[in-house]
């Protein structure tokens, strides 16, 4: 009952100054979630958290990579991780969130009229395989592929009905693209961890996975291809 709405905020200030924002929101909301409790039950009058603002958390500063950067990306991926050079080169060419690509099924791609539908994206909850909708409704879109990116989807549609093949398999239109064991899409965290080893093995900055989706439209300028 003796703690008033000022000594939360010294405390909360107080971490936030020190750069601590994460540890001064957690504080926010887990006294929040106390008092509303001693409200409810008669112990205090009323939550003191109530009027000490929320922190707000450090908005992370947004990184792309420049053409000559993506180019020694790819000879890295061509000569160290060939496996995966079609996932970051549909992530970085087309700008798909990591789920989307895991979602990404051989029927959303359309060789002919050279276009990518976004229809679903992949998670993995329990360790449970589960699909879901675009994160929102302006997500579920159609984009174009330019040749490059098309020509190598097409070479890896081949090799993947080869690889079918030789299991005595078809590949059906809801196979995924990106795949480890050929039917279970690729985690969204595998492409992030793999992100991570391919980047520092080219020697480029710290960028992160996410961060190439902004790299996408960065490209797509320099390359002089209107948005």
């Amino acid at each position: 009952q003796r703690i008033e709405p000022l000594d939360i905020s010294r405390v909360i200030n107080s971490l936030s100054k020190a750069g601590k924002v994460s540890t001064a929101l957690q504080i926010h909301v887990t006294l929040k979630v106390i008092f509303n409790s001693a409200v409810k039950k008669g112990a205090v009058i009323r939550n003191p958290v109530l009027s000490v603002a929320k922190p707000k958390p450090n908005k992370k500063e947004m990184k792309t990579i420049t053409p000559d950067q993506w180019r020694k990306i790819r000879d890295y991926m061509e000569a160290k991780k060939p496996r995966f050079l079609v996932a970051m080169t549909v992530l970085i060419t087309i700008g798909l969130r990591r789920a989307e690509l895991s979602g990404l099924q051989w029927q959303d791609i359309d060789f002919e009229r050279m276009l990518l539908r976004v229809r679903r994206s992949f998670h993995t909850i329990d360790r449970q395989p589960v699909y879901s909708p675009p994160k929102t409704e302006c997500s579920r879109r159609s984009v174009a592929l330019d040749l490059h990116t098309l020509e190598m989807l097409e070479r890896h549609r081949a090799e993947t009905e080869l690889l079918w093949f030789m299991w005595d398999e078809t590949v059906q239109p809801e196979s995924p693209v990106v795949s480890i064991d050929r039917k279970m899409p690729i985690k969204p965290d595998t492409l992030t961890q793999t992100w991570i080893r391919i980047r520092d093995g080219a020697g480029l900055p710290n960028v992160r996975l996410h961060d190439l989706r902004h790299s996408a439209a960065y490209l797509m300028l320099d390359a002089g291809i209107p948005q």
